[in-house]
């Protein structure tokens, strides 16, 4: 397995945004394929913000995670945040999902950021094994999450 840059598998973008809208998609009651494709575009950078990574095994895709400036319109005065990360299934306890975020923290602390934030319905556990803090909870249409930061 390995993490490239989404904007270096361009073929990726549509596999990486259907995973992101059937994860993710019931936190946004707007949220289409369509919309969740062009927000992924948006991340096809190689430096600075949005960017997203891709756990590739072979040329197939296999996860993602993404820095994004906003994630949580509940907290507008905190940025950057760890957003969309995702495993396949079959794919999951073998350590690729740390090895994507570790990407991502990475290319945090080389853009300077001091502090990174995320939220997360019910991964708390997976997150401080990783050494994120929860920081508070918010409650977003009707979902607890826990706001949870690191440093890079």
């Amino acid at each position: 397995m390995e993490v490239k840059l989404l904007v270096d598998c361009p073929d990726a973008v549509p596999t990486v945004s259907g995973w992101l809208f059937e994860q993710f998609g019931y936190l946004d009651p707007s949220a289409t394929r369509e919309r969740a494709e062009v927000r992924v575009r948006t991340r096809l950078n190689a430096t600075g913000l949005p960017v997203a990574f891709v756990a590739l095994q072979g040329d197939t895709p296999i996860g993602t995670a993404s820095l994004v400036e906003s994630d949580l319109e509940e907290c507008p005065e905190l940025s950057p945040w760890l957003a969309g990360v995702f495993v396949l299934s079959q794919h999951r306890g073998l350590g690729y999902g740390a090895q994507i975020i570790n990407a991502v923290v990475d290319h945090s602390r080389r853009n300077g950021f001091k502090k990174i934030y995320l939220f997360t319905p019910n991964k708390q556990v997976f997150f401080e094994k990783l050494g994120w803090l929860q920081s508070h909870r918010v409650l977003r249409r009707g979902v607890s999450l826990s706001v949870m930061e690191r440093a890079p």
